[in-house]
């Protein structure tokens, strides 16, 4: 465990069950994140996560990466990269494969090509999450 009492959080990490923010709903916000990075990891070359989300979809438009997953965005995070990567000929979507809105929950961003893999494997993961919140002793 990682305490940083400066900022009030402290990280752990659990056996096999990656690490996260020791706060009240921590699994719950990561467990989707956990679950597609393992998903991906089996599949592709490298997982990476720079950090910007201007940056990262404008790098889906160029083509230097293949794929943006990012959840919990903001319209204010994405607006621009968004219509960036459309007019690029890229596909922008939510978690469910629906259109990309300012609303949406989620931005994902590939290629025509992968985009429909990629939201498959998201719903997997989300299966997976399901899964195992279900089967948890709570």
């Amino acid at each position: 465990m990682i305490t940083l009492p400066t900022l009030a959080h402290a990280v752990h990490r659990r056996s096999h069950d990656g690490c996260c923010l020791q706060d009240s709903d921590a699994q719950t916000k990561n467990g989707l994140r956990l679950a597609l990075t393992c998903e991906l990891v089996a599949r592709v070359q490298r997982v990476r996560m720079f950090g910007a989300a201007s940056i990262d979809l404008a790098w889906v438009a160029e083509g230097k990466v293949d794929a943006l997953v990012m959840m919990s965005n903001k319209p204010w995070d994405t607006a621009a990269g968004v219509l960036i990567v459309r007019e690029a000929g890229a596909g922008v979507v939510d978690l469910d494969g629906s259109p990309h809105t300012m609303n949406s929950a989620a931005t994902i961003a590939a290629s025509p090509k992968i985009l429909a893999d990629l939201v498959e494997l998201i719903a997997e993961a989300r299966k997976d999450v399901e899964r195992s919140e279900s089967s948890s002793p709570d």
